[in-house]
């Protein structure tokens, strides 16, 4: 492929992905191979993303070998259009077991369905005050990825008023970012807490010091908590990723309850034995 091309890295989340712009039809590429490694995920884990680019008949059309610097010199390495990232992100699956012993894989992967594509366009983008005509043009393709994230929430079985916070929350990021008033009201939900949060409030820690969400999720589940009380998160709001489910505030006085019923006793004998140490 023979046309001209402005690379660069762009950092984001302490990573350096690689990223091409295609002067003449202004198109931006991503280096896949500098996506997966970003991400986190293995060799084996990579080739499959790159076979799956490659042979998956809408992600194709996006794929292109552009000639890019690599630690060996100027090679052809495979890309895909910017366009088309939040629909392969969206198609790798985080599993239970991912979440479980790649916390953080998981984290980067959610982080990387929701901004990557926005900020790959903008490490190509002129920062001078836009026009008004340029602001809505960048919206078509922030619709496109907002509609795709929602199918794979619905999917995962997200709760549909919290998708819609998160959606609000993103909405209000790219208008605020464009200068363009944010049109209706944010959607607001009731407060919730992931596991560690309801440690945190409950005073349950571990002997090195940190909540101990573990021993709070053996109590949870020896509760019969109502599945009103429970919600299924886009993302967690700490920033962490090893549990997706979120619970309203009845469910920490459960919990309150159940270790005031058993006289905060340490360890916690369940499933297996917890150490805890309790702070007021």
């Amino acid at each position: 492929m023979r046309n001209q091309l402005s690379v660069k890295t762009v950092p984001f989340m302490g990573d350096e992905l690689m990223a091409a712009k295609d002067d003449k039809t202004g198109k931006i590429y991503a280096g896949v191979r500098w996506m997966c490694e970003g991400i986190g995920l293995t060799a084996d884990q990579a080739r499959n993303e790159r076979r799956r680019i490659h042979d998956d008949l809408v992600l194709s059309k996006g794929e292109s070998n552009l000639t890019l610097p690599t630690k060996g010199g100027n090679q052809s390495v495979q890309c895909i259009d910017n366009e088309f990232i939040p629909l392969w992100l969206a198609k790798i699956t985080i599993t239970p077991t991912m979440k479980r012993k790649h916390p953080e894989v998981a984290n980067k992967l959610v982080q990387y369905q929701l901004k990557a594509q926005k900020v790959l366009a903008d490490a190509f983008l002129h920062h001078g005050a836009p026009s008004a005509r340029s602001k809505y043009r960048a919206l078509p393709p922030v619709n496109h990825s907002i509609e795709i994230l929602k199918q794979a929430w619905r999917a995962a079985g997200v709760d549909e008023k919290r998708s819609a916070a998160a959606v609000s929350g993103i909405y209000k990021q790219v208008y605020g970012e464009l200068g363009i008033d944010i049109p209706g009201a944010p959607v607001e939900c009731d407060k919730t807490y992931d596991k560690e949060q309801i440690a945190k409030a409950l005073g349950v820690y571990s002997k090195a010091g940190k909540p101990h969400a573990q021993a709070v999720a053996a109590i949870i589940r020896t509760l019969n908590v109502p599945a009103g009380l429970i919600e299924h998160s886009p993302f967690a709001a700490n920033g962490h990723s090893d549990d997706y489910d979120r619970y309203k505030a009845p469910v920490l006085d459960m919990v309150r309850d159940w270790i005031t019923t058993q006289g905060r006793e340490s360890p916690i004998v369940l499933d297996k034995s917890y150490n805890v140490v309790y702070r007021q």
